[in-house]
């Protein structure tokens, strides 16, 4: 390999690639009250690392919201090092006709007592926060279950309606509940750097279980990525 092709790909890898943005359809089977719906999906959002400062955060709002998705879902690990509330205000200016809604990641947690928490700083600007909880969603088709997929954590949910489940890490296929019609979730740590071609497919089916699997914003760990950092929206059938 040539020092000049080793640079360009470096170039590619730590600032071409990290510092795009796109919004990319996904086609996704599900029950008929989430049919003809549109979900966007922002995560691994990591506000604060490189590329990913407050004018990348009202990038991803205005795409998301020109897309007029019917949901927003955000998928956790909100922090790269800004300011929660600063996070939250800048979200806050995201537009859905069924909600805004939000899962908190294992990044989320504040790195000392003083710090302010993303989870009271969404709530605090109108973005509903799952954590062992629900909501109902209503459709023109039936009511839809809105709810968060912890690990090791029982979904208690009332009988009936369409199960739509949020978690921030890619859970076992095989485990989620059966009620999860259609679950969503942000990448694994570290899968922004995976060569695209030897992921796993972003729509994943188990039974008559469907995940989705975003690749998400930013990384756990480096700024670096093979691939643009996307919005995702999937377009429900």
């Amino acid at each position: 390999m040539s020092v000049a092709v080793a640079v360009l790909l470096l170039s590619a890898v730590f600032w071409i690639m990290p510092d795009g943005l796109r919004l990319t359809p996904h086609a996704v089977a599900a029950p008929p009250p989430l049919q003809g719906y549109t979900i966007a999906v922002i995560a691994d959002l990591h506000a604060g690392a490189s590329f990913i400062d407050e004018g990348k955060l009202d990038a991803i709002v205005r795409q998301t919201n020109a897309a007029n998705p019917d949901l927003v879902l955000l998928a956790g690990d909100f922090s790269g090092g800004m300011q929660a509330d600063i996070i939250a205000a800048h979200l806050s200016r995201l537009e859905a006709r069924l909600g805004v809604y939000a899962v908190l990641g294992a990044g989320d947690v504040p790195q000392d007592d003083e710090a302010p928490m993303i989870g009271p700083a969404l709530e605090k600007v109108g973005i509903f926060v799952l954590g062992g909880s629900y909501i109902v969603l209503g459709t023109a088709r039936g009511p839809v279950i809105l709810t968060w997929l912890g690990e090791g954590r029982p979904i208690r949910l009332p009988p009936g309606g369409t199960v739509l489940c949020l978690a921030a890490a890619v859970p076992d296929l095989a485990n989620v509940p059966a009620r999860c019609a259609l679950t969503i979730s942000g990448p694994p740590h570290g899968d922004q750097l995976a060569l695209p071609f030897l992921r796993a497919a972003p729509v994943r089916r188990d039974g008559g279980r469907t995940l989705f699997v975003s690749p998400g914003i930013g990384g756990a760990t480096l700024s670096a990525r093979l691939d643009t950092p996307e919005i995702s929206l999937l377009k429900i059938q």
